[in-house]
Parts: structure tokens; C-alpha cells; sequence
């Protein structure tokens, strides 16, 4: 079992450790926002399209096994 000294002390180097790299490898993300809101529009539409058969099917099985009898 380990201290809460060991474990302050293994937390810490990681910290620096990972600060380090983030320092010397990262890359600078430039976000194109355009180009993300038309990606969210498109998926957003796609999904919308997808509820709405789902939701028509789940109301035709209700209308099949419920509705009144011809």
C-alpha cells in the first residue's frame, strides 16, 4: 500500500510530466466555425429524420394492435 506522501508525490511528476508535453507537442487547433455549424445542421436534420420514423412507426404499431375495428 502506498502513502499519501508516494501518491502526492507519483501525482504531481505526472502533472508536470504531462504539462511538459503539452507544452512541447501540442498543436495549435484553429476551429473553422462555418464549417462546424453546417456539420451540426446537417447531423441535426438527420437525426430529426430518424426520430420522426421512429415516432411514426411506434404510432402505427398503436394504431394497428389499439384502434377501433372497421
Amino acid at each position: 500500500m502506498i502513502t499519501q506522501d508516494q501518491y502526492e508525490t507519483f501525482r504531481d511528476g505526472i502533472d508536470a510530466l504531462m504539462q511538459e508535453y503539452r507544452e512541447k507537442f501540442s498543436l495549435p487547433v484553429i476551429t473553422d466555425w462555418k464549417e462546424y455549424e453546417k456539420s451540426y445542421r446537417t447531423r441535426m436534420l438527420s437525426t430529426s429524420r430518424y426520430l420522426r420514423e421512429m415516432i411514426d412507426h411506434a404510432s402505427g404499431i398503436l394504431v394497428d394492435e389499439f384502434g377501433r375495428p372497421s
